[in-house]
């Protein structure tokens, strides 16, 4: 089996992907290549390539972009960085693919429907195309939501979550998003009237802002920990489709703490 089967298998019966479009490329290595041993990870960061040329892995398969940006004028600093996965991916004759929209959207067992799965609230059935899930939380409150949450996210590297705005106000209807797509204007036009987003989908002097003049709660996790889960299930859906390959998952190398968790 080599890197373009299993980027095949991945995109069957895919229709949510526009292929014209698409963030999920080979960002690295050769399609011809030969695959006995994968690792699925969030991104490959560098401490992650280098356990990958231990274990002789043949493919990473990275959500996020391992490579940070793409640009003609690159800072110093994210170019050097660049070069060194270059290098030690060439060293141990590694390819890289990123899956990313269509693990996203991925039904009950992709990114935006196993998060939700973490949230103790019954959503509306999610829209194919839409990155955002709706549900009635019958006068939950985001302490409690946050209670919960908390717990789900210990095992993938956050301790404690961020809660902005009244955490006791009974809500009606929560919205969430996926990954870095959380925009609270969208989930207001939605008719939510509270939020749970991420640290990267979010901005202070305007998601924020609107936010509390609307006096609407806001739970806020990290990006990673949003997904994390959803990656996992990744490994566990190709090790179960491609059984004549190793398929495993690594997780990030670092930990979200709050201030007051430092367990």
């Amino acid at each position: 089996m080599n890197v373009r089967d299993i980027m095949e298998k991945l995109s069957q019966k895919v229709s949510w992907v526009n292929p014209l479009e698409t963030k999920d490329r080979l960002l690295f290595g050769k399609e011809t290549q030969e695959v006995k041993r994968v690792i699925v990870t969030w991104v490959a960061s560098v401490d992650i390539i280098k356990e990958a040329i231990e274990k002789k892995v043949d493919l990473i398969i990275t959500h996020e972009n391992p490579f940070y940006l793409a640009s003609t004028s690159t800072h110093q600093v994210v170019e050097r960085l660049q070069n060194e996965k270059y290098q030690l991916l060439e060293k141990g004759n590694i390819a890289v693919y990123r899956c990313h929209d269509l693990w996203d959207l991925y039904p009950e067992i992709g990114v935006r429907d196993v998060f939700a799965s973490q949230i103790p609230v019954v959503f509306a059935p999610a829209k194919e195309t839409s990155f955002y899930r709706y549900g009635a939380a019958e006068g939950k409150t985001m302490r409690e939501i946050a209670t919960f949450l908390e717990k789900e996210l210990l095992p993938y590297g956050q301790t404690g979550v961020v809660m902005i705005g009244d955490e006791n106000k009974p809500i009606k209807t929560l919205g969430i998003g996926t990954g870095a797509i959380t925009s609270i204007i969208q989930m207001i036009a939605d008719g939510a009237d509270a939020f749970v987003v991420t640290d990267d989908g979010v901005n202070n002097w305007i998601d924020i802002q609107l936010a509390q003049d609307l006096h609407f709660p806001v739970l806020m996790v990290n990006h990673y920990a949003s997904e994390a889960k959803g990656i996992e299930q990744l490994a566990s859906y190709l090790q179960e489709k491609l059984r004549e390959i190793e398929v495993s998952y690594v997780p990030q190398k670092y930990r979200i703490k709050s201030s007051n968790r430092l367990d």
